[in-house]
């Protein structure tokens, strides 16, 4: 009897299961475990479609979704608007306010699930990515919403090291409203990562980027910007841009909040990203904006200009203070080096040099090589005593250098400048570690990181690419220091002695 009771309510409890399934599903202790939520977005622009689904919040259990059943429901105003029973939930909105979705829910595990989101429908939508920034002020979105406009913010918080994965992950997750804005307006002075990652995602996502406006918070040189900018032209179809100062950002969001046309406004500078608008007679820059347009690197326009104002305080260096630092080009690659691989990178690389320079000379003590053989020696020791130090490095997990610079193959050619470097600092000329090796060695620092140092200033780029023209001047201030036959300034140290016998004997 005991056994057929039970039989009887266990099947009582299925057959009651579509009237009583909701209060039984909870008592389940793995329920309490297993919630959802709505996925997508809150705030939509009108028009734009939709789609919404149920993903897990907070829910412990890994496998996957699947439930028996799940019912969609959109009403405004307490009416409802549209019903679905599907996986999916589809919507485009043709009015303005605010919808109520619901949805109810009975998953593989008989747990009920029942979950309201407000999704507001906006007129259009504004977006600004980047800086945090005082101006951004609580009331400008009560205009924004009173203008039935979102104004969408993207704060990306600035750190020393920020990778470009981190930043394409943020940008990423805001594509919605990259798709469905009007105005972008981009606070950064980073705008070629920014424009690099657009790019990205507009090879598989089409951003329609050349029908809204992109406004620039920045005091830069506007022929900097082009130029920089320009090589998105082709790519994401951007032929004009919007600039407007940091100080003028206040105003700027005042006026967008009270739906203000911006384009004739008197905070607003317009420039367009064409070539063909710098005027012809302006040789240089027309031919590095018709390169730029072409698809010649930026960055490398740029290596060359400042390669040649390098040029000009190595020889500088050399005329007129005196400095012999190993050939003038010496202190160039290793400059290269140093750009390409980061200073710690490089020193580590020239001490394992010096290492391999070391036991090449004991071992040609011992035994008598000739030169080509020496230096044949000397580059297989490099190479070997590089892999051994950077094995070491990681088997004691000292970690001193980063191995990631080794995953591009091109590291070979600021590694074989090095070599090139090192080779005539460490030349027949000179004893290893005598004084007068040691006097120019340091000679060749100095020069190496002065140039390293000056060649990193941001306002030296920035004037580069906005004047090339200014390398006209840089030309003739080599030919004013080929012509220097004064007394060099070490000069006056070495002959101060005769100097001051000299006004000595003037005075008598």
């Amino acid at each position: 009897m005991k056994k057929l009771s039970l039989i009887i309510i266990w099947l009582l409890g299925i057959i009651s299961f579509p009237i009583f399934g909701q209060e039984q599903t909870h008592s389940s202790p793995w329920c309490e475990n297993r919630t959802y939520d709505i996925k997508w977005l809150s705030d939509i622009k009108k028009d734009q479609t939709s789609e919404y689904s149920m993903i897990r919040a907070k829910d412990k259990y890994l496998g996957p979704i699947s439930f028996k059943s799940i019912n969609f429901n959109l009403s405004k105003n307490n009416r409802t608007i549209q019903k679905t029973n599907t996986d999916f939930f589809s919507f485009t909105p043709t009015e303005l306010g605010t919808y109520t979705l619901q949805v109810e829910s009975v998953d593989n595990e008989n747990c009920y699930n029942k979950i309201t989101k407000e999704i507001n429908v906006h007129e259009k939508i504004i977006l600004y990515i980047w800086k945090e920034s005082n101006d951004l002020q609580p009331e400008f979105d009560e205009n924004f919403q009173k203008h039935n406009t979102l104004f969408k913010k993207v704060i990306i918080k600035e750190k020393k090291l920020f990778g470009e994965d981190e930043l394409f992950w943020q940008i990423s997750e805001n594509i919605a409203f990259i798709k469905n804005s009007s105005k972008i307006i981009i606070n950064t002075n980073n705008f070629d990562s920014l424009f690099q990652i657009l790019w990205n995602i507009d090879k598989t996502d089409t951003l329609n980027l050349d029908k809204k406006e992109l406004y620039l918070i920045t005091d830069l040189n506007k022929h900097f910007l082009k130029r920089t900018l320009a090589k998105y032209m082709k790519i994401i179809k951007i032929d004009k841009i919007y600039t407007t100062s940091d100080k003028d950002l206040f105003s700027l969001f005042s006026k967008l909040s009270f739906n203000k046309e911006l384009k004739e406004d008197q905070i607003i500078t317009t420039f367009s990203l064409s070539f063909q608008e710098t005027p012809k007679y302006v040789l240089i820059s027309y031919l590095i904006d018709n390169l730029i347009y072409n698809w010649f690197p930026v960055d490398l326009i740029w290596i060359l200009l400042i390669l040649c104002i390098a040029t000009l305080v190595i020889s500088i260096f050399r005329q007129v203070i005196w400095f012999s630092v190993f050939g003038i080009y010496s202190p160039l690659l290793f400059w290269l080096a140093m750009a390409i691989l980061n200073i710690k990178l490089s020193l580590f690389l020239l001490a394992i040099w010096i290492l391999a320079k070391f036991l090449t000379n004991i071992l040609n003590k011992k035994i008598y090589l000739l030169f080509n053989a020496k230096l044949s020696i000397l580059v297989v020791l490099y190479f070997l005593l590089t892999i051994i130090v950077l094995g070491l490095d990681k088997i004691l997990n000292t970690n001193i250098i980063n191995l990631d610079f080794f995953n591009n193959g091109f590291i070979i050619f600021p590694i074989m400048f090095i070599i090139i470097v090192t080779d005539k600092v460490f030349n027949e000329g000179f004893k290893l570690f005598s004084i007068g090796w040691w006097i120019s060695f340091a000679e060749f620092l100095i020069v190496s990181f002065s140039v390293f140092w000056l060649l990193n200033r941001w306002w030296i780029k920035h004037i580069l690419l906005s004047y090339p023209e200014s390398i006209i001047l840089v030309l003739a201030l080599h030919i004013v220091v080929g012509r220097f036959t004064g007394l060099q300034l070490l000069e006056y140290f070495r002959f101060m002695p005769l100097i001051k016998k000299h006004f000595d004997n003037e005075e008598e």
